[in-house]
């Protein structure tokens, strides 16, 4: 337990190694393969991994759009896309208690993500027609 603990604890205030970069992590939900944050997306798919459950896939797909493109539109529109799918997931009377609480999660998590980069594309906007008009 104090093992456990102690993992956790230098996970969540030591992310950076000794030369001050970002130490390089997966972080998934318990059993899954693309569902978190972090996810090597290119090592997983030469592996073969294709994603344990409808979600797990869901996430695979939204992790393809993110390694594919740098756009931020698109990259807004692969979190609905995903926010939809889990909230499907959610819904579903075939789903297990433990995917169902995964997909609540990420639903949340993706509204959170959505308007964040919907204020991001927003100031970004502005910012582009100040710079049209003063020219």
């Amino acid at each position: 337990m104090v093992l456990k603990l102690t993992l956790i604890y230098s996970f969540i205030f030591f992310p950076f190694n000794v030369h001050g970069y970002r130490k390089p992590r997966e972080t998934h939900f318990p059993g899954y393969h693309f569902c978190g944050p972090g996810t090597n997306f290119l090592k997983r798919t030469s592996l073969g991994q294709l994603g344990v459950n409808k979600l797990d896939e869901a996430c695979r797909l939204h992790d393809m759009v993110y390694t594919n493109s740098v756009d931020l539109y698109l990259r807004t529109e692969a979190d609905k896309q995903l926010e939809m799918q889990a909230w499907e997931r959610v819904t579903a009377p075939d789903s297990s208690y433990k995917e169902k609480f995964a997909a609540w999660m990420v639903t949340n998590i993706m509204k959170l993500k959505r308007k964040w980069n919907t204020r991001r594309l927003r100031s970004e906007r502005k910012k582009n027609k100040s710079c049209l008009t003063a020219n």
